[in-house]
């Protein structure tokens, strides 16, 4: 149970740096273009402490989101008999897809990487949160399904990749 826990936040922290490092690309980007209407992007709010509930469940749906892009993209690896232009199209289409459906989500929901970093190094926070994912069996138990099947996508899209060429067998995080 614990390592469920550990292992979703501990991807929820990398998954909000890797955005952080995004926005601020895109923020340097739109400073560099003139802006139509209002002027200058909004600035990224400071981190808050969200309610267990709500992080519990941005955190289900976004499992969710990238267990179905993986399920996407692994299908897509299955399907191709070699690499080719198709299939890089292909990868790239549903990289987009995610950024995408990702930032809905997060606009959805209103939260974004400062809020999970700040609620999950926050130490009462913290305790909030493992007690209602104790308190709460079946939000636990799909939490550890959709993270398990994300996993086995992961592998099977290494595997995948290897057989076509995309990933080397010795590289890093190749099985």
């Amino acid at each position: 149970m614990k390592k469920v826990i550990i292992v979703v936040l501990s991807a929820a922290l990398v998954l909000g740096i890797s955005c952080k490092k995004k926005a601020k690309e895109e923020a340097k980007t739109a400073a560099a273009q003139p802006s139509a209407g209002s002027g200058a992007p909004p600035p990224v709010r400071e981190g808050r402490v969200i309610q267990p509930d709500k992080l519990w469940d941005y955190e289900l749906q976004r499992l969710t989101l990238f267990r179905n892009n993986r399920a996407e993209l692994l299908a897509a690896l299955k399907s191709a008999k070699t690499q080719d232009q198709a299939l890089m199209d292909k990868i790239n289409q549903l990289g987009r897809a995610l950024a995408v459906d990702f930032r809905a989500l997060t606009q959805k929901l209103d939260i974004n990487e400062n809020d999970s970093r700040k609620t999950i190094e926050d130490p009462a926070a913290k305790k909030a949160l493992d007690d209602y994912l104790n308190k709460n069996a079946e939000l636990s138990a799909k939490l550890k399904q959709v993270r398990e099947e994300y996993v086995k996508n992961e592998d099977a899209i290494r595997k995948e990749g290897i057989r076509l060429g995309l990933i080397k067998e010795n590289q890093p995080g190749a099985k």
